[in-house]
Parts: structure tokens; sequence; C-alpha cells
């Protein structure tokens, strides 16, 4: 039996472990709120109409919108903001783009919170993806709801063990940039595998993690050759094109179905 000294000793060492572990994940909420052109993307305008109901916020076309609808589920501890230019660039190309808040900002914490997005809006078809563990997030419902969903997309993003898409028939478009410091080559190729082989392949040649969002402050990552709207554009194009392929309004060309 531990005398009484150890164990306050051991209870002390407990609570500074939780303490700081407490305190991380408060200066995260904190830090990984929406840069500037997160902020600047999320007004209305003649383009799109931007509106936060604070389960999701929904940017809708100014004209006649398309299907499929775009469910996006955020990287952990960003705040859905974080990722508004990307939906602003899609919605304004005419798809509704719903990015989805999520509790304690961790998507693999509500994987079904876009069912409750689709029983919103019961006359929309929808691809679902994310970035970052919010596109693992995605998978991971995708891979139980194939039904659901028209296809999905992940952006520095993998599929882990619990999200094999192989069987499921379904479009998939992979996002990656080639100086990403976090979700590196290595990372995300060691999963490839459960994936769809007609899965397309997109490289971001330049980018790195941080850009494909929009954030007051990121952990550290390999720097990029891009600027944050080059970067932005790069991906939001990648997305529209692989889009007008789903419904048949584009040609194959450039098409990649192998990972360099």
């Amino acid at each position: 039996m531990r005398k009484p000294f150890q164990m306050r000793r051991a209870a002390l060492r407990l609570g500074a472990v939780v303490l700081a572990g407490s305190a991380l994940i408060a200066a995260m909420y904190h830090l990984l709120e929406p840069g500037k052109r997160g902020l600047a993307a999320m007004k209305s305008d003649r383009l799109v109409r931007v509106t936060d109901n604070g389960r999701w916020i929904s940017m809708q076309p100014a004209g006649k919108a398309k299907e499929p609808s775009v469910i996006f589920y955020p990287g952990a501890f960003a705040d859905p903001r974080c990722y508004a230019e990307f939906g602003r660039r899609v919605a304004a190309a005419g798809h509704r783009v719903y990015l989805v808040d999520m509790p304690l900002r961790l998507s693999l914490l509500g994987l079904n919170r876009a069912l409750d997005v689709m029983a919103a809006q019961p006359g929309e078809s929808f691809v679902i993806g994310g970035h970052s563990l919010g596109g693992t997030a995605a998978v991971r419902f995708s891979s139980a709801h194939p039904e659901k969903v028209k296809g999905v997309f992940l952006i520095a993003s993998f599929a882990d063990k619990t999200g094999d898409l192989r069987a499921k028939k379904l479009p998939v478009l992979h996002i990656a940039a080639t100086n990403d410091g976090i979700v590196h080559a290595n990372l995300w190729r060691n999963h490839i595998g459960r994936l769809p082989a007609d899965t397309e392949y997109v490289s971001v040649k330049g980018g790195n993690h941080i850009q494909f969002g929009s954030y007051r402050w990121f952990p550290p990552d390999a720097p990029s050759s891009l600027t944050e709207a080059e970067q932005q554009e790069a991906v939001s194009a990648a997305m529209q094109d692989w889009l007008r392929r789903l419904t048949g309004g584009g040609d194959a060309a450039g098409r990649r179905t192998a990972a360099e």
C-alpha cells in the first residue's frame, strides 16, 4: 500500500497533467479561430448568402443552386469559420455549402451531425468531406452511411481503419499539398489502401497544411511557396472540377487516379 505522502504526490502530478492539458485545449480553442480572410468570407454579398444557425454555417448561392450540396467537417479544434473562404468559393460556383460546428470542436465526436443537415434540407443531395481529422470523420460517416452521399472528399486527410471505403462504390477526391508538414505524404499514403482504386488525387504544389484554412494561429507547419489566396484558389478549383464531373458537366482531362 502506498504511503500517504506518495499518494498525495501522485495526486498532485495527476492534477498538474490535467491542468496542463486543459490549458493546452483552451489555448487551441482560442488560437484556432478564423483569420482575416475567413472572417471576411463570412459576409453575405450579391453572390453568396451566409447564415449561421449555431449548428452549421450555410452558404447559399444567389442564383439557382446546383446539386450536390457540400457538407464540410472542420479539422481538430478549428472553428468552422476558418473554412469560410473555401465554402464561399464553392458556393459562388453554384453549390450550397454547410460548414458544420462540432462538439468540443472535434469532428470525431460529431460523426453523425451531417444527418442533421440532411434532415433540414430534404430536397438536396450531398457530398461530404473535410480537412485533416475532419476528413477522417467524414470518411467514417460515409462508410457507415454510403447511401446518404454522392461522394467523399478529403483535404490533407486520410481514411483510418474505421472508415474503409474500398467496397462502398463512392467517388472520392483526395487533395494534398506537397509542403504539408502535418499530414505529410508518408502519412496519408499509408492509408490509401482504404480508398477506392479510382480515387482522384490532386496535388497542390507548394501548398502546406495551414493554408487549407484561414487561422489566427496554427501549430508549426512547413513553409508554403503559395499565398493563402493562391492555395485557396487551387483547392476550390479542384473541388469545383470534381463536382462538375460528378454531375456529368465536365470531362476527365487532367484527372489523376494514382497517388504520386
